[in-house]
């Protein structure tokens, strides 16, 4: 059974006693158990003969030569990729990203490469991890309701801004030569609070830029350009790791974060109307923020499909992406490989993610949620070739596979919790999402203590297992996931 939206239940009716029918979508799934499965969207007057309305003021579905429904206009897999490149706001938008995520990149590698050669101990990568990951535990709900509640395009900016700090920070340390692991515990602190604050405004801001017939494509889009940066920065590191030293590298890192927070300001958002209602800076009634906080947390508690989404996706994140905090240390201690080989590998991955950012960004939004665990299950498969690999090539041309797995997991993630969440509660929905770089960090604090003790592949191919295991239950039991249409 295929869960579909009907027109015949107010969605947003408790998120706003006098809501504006004109923004406003209704839906209501058919499944067993009556939850309300929606898909907000401005109120079409197309209808069919029964007088159904359909999402987003499409045309109706016309049927196929097998007699099934398509969406019009809209093939299963089109060729329009790059459809939302057209929109010079997402371009604008892309391009500030683009100097954000190879920031992010670079220093997950040099930060990696730095404390391996301090301390040579895979218990120190999961300490740096997790000092990253715990302001983004705290931090990012409230994150969410800065997102929903202030101008999210000032709360990039002002990250961006921070984060370009702390980098020059360590730069001059480096270039001083008093640079040790406590710093590094510091500026991840610094960081992963400055992150957890403005990452649920910059993936909800998508829904601002785009109307929601493109929102599936800029989503893949914005994942495929997050993935050429982590094709082209780790390799880049990596080279200047080997050639001229860290300091430069966190040089360049601040030059970046700096390009971001500046082109950020050419962003131009639609007009509510078009964005599904959702406002800018604009605050909601006299609420506070424990209470907005306590909002989100029982709007989401309440709407079976994102509680199911967000509980399948932190599983399949603390199980499959530790590993990429622990190259560092499997390329030295495993593959016999440096810096370079390290940012090589790194680079092949994001081959395989660009690869599958740009297939979601060709797909019809059809069978989302089967889509998204299968994507899940390619990564485990493929990590567990990982785990087994002692051949460098062998293992570049496995994490390609492990690349493909991952942007289809978070490009479909990311469109589907945009897609059912009501717009006054985006934010506070996308933080959540995002606690999963926190989570990936926990994961692999706990991966790098098992590591010392049986062994790091033991360590990657027991926990990709169990992914495999934890998905296969997601088919069997989690209908209302699988059957997401």
């Amino acid at each position: 059974m295929i869960l579909k939206p009907r027109k015949d239940r107010n969605y947003s009716a408790e998120a706003d006693p006098d809501p504006d029918p004109s923004s406003i979508g209704e839906a209501e799934s058919d499944s067993e158990d009556g939850h309300i499965l929606t898909q907000p969207g401005p109120v079409s007057p197309a209808e069919d003969e029964n007088g159904n309305g359909f999402r987003g003021g499409a045309a109706p579905p016309l049927p196929t030569e097998s007699g099934e429904l398509e969406e019009a206009g809209r093939p299963r897999f089109s060729l329009k990729t790059f459809d939302s490149l057209s929109l010079e706001p997402f371009r604008w938008y892309l391009g500030s990203m683009f100097g954000w995520f190879a920031s992010m990149n670079m220093q997950l590698l040099a930060r990696g490469f730095l404390t391996f050669e301090l301390t040579g101990s895979f218990a120190s990568l999961g300490l740096v991890s997790l000092a990253h990951a715990i302001p983004g535990m705290v931090l990012s709900l409230p994150g969410g309701v800065l997102a929903d509640r202030l101008n999210k395009k000032k709360v990039i900016q002002a990250g961006q801004v921070s984060n370009m700090a702390v980098s020059a920070f360590i730069a001059g340390l480096i270039f001083s030569g008093a640079l040790t692991f406590e710093w590094l515990l510091f500026s991840a602190v610094l960081q992963g609070t400055v992150n957890a604050m403005i990452m649920p405004a910059r993936q909800s801001l998508i829904a601002e830029i785009v109307s929601e017939d493109r929102l599936m494509n800029a989503v893949a889009l914005n994942t495929a350009g997050m993935n050429v940066m982590r094709l082209l920065a780790p390799a880049g590191a990596g080279l200047m790791l080997a050639g001229i030293g860290a300091g430069w590298v966190y040089s360049v890192m601040s030059g970046l974060y700096l390009s971001g927070a500046v082109l950020m300001t050419r962003v131009k958002l639609l007009d509510p109307a078009e964005t599904k209602g959702a406002t800018q800076g604009k605050k909601r009634g006299r609420a506070s923020g424990p209470r907005d906080l306590l909002e989100g947390l029982r709007y989401m508690r309440r709407d079976r499909v994102i509680l199911a989404l967000l509980s399948v996706n932190f599983v399949i994140v603390l199980l499959s992406m530790p590993f990429q905090t622990m190259l560092p240390g499997f390329v030295d201690d495993v593959l016999g490989g440096g810096a370079g080989r390290l940012g090589l590998l790194m680079s092949f991955v994001g081959i395989g993610s660009l690869a599958g950012s740009l297939v979601i960004a060709s797909l019809a939004p059809r069978r989302r949620g089967l889509m998204l665990l299968v994507s899940a299950a390619v990564m485990g498969v493929f990590l567990i070739a990982f785990s087994i690999s002692t051949w460098f090539w062998v293992t570049a041309a496995i994490m390609i596979g492990v690349g493909v797995g991952q942007s289809g997991r978070m490009s479909l993630t990311n469109v589907i919790l945009m897609s059912y969440t009501e717009p006054a509660y985006r934010g506070r929905v996308m933080s959540i999402n995002m606690m999963e770089f926190s989570l990936m960090s926990f994961g692999t604090f706990m991966i790098g203590v098992l590591a010392n003790i049986v062994g790091i592949q033991m360590a990657i191919g027991s926990t990709a297992v169990l992914l495999l295991v934890c998905i296969a239950g997601a088919l069997a039991f989690v209908p209302r996931l699988r059957d997401l249409d």
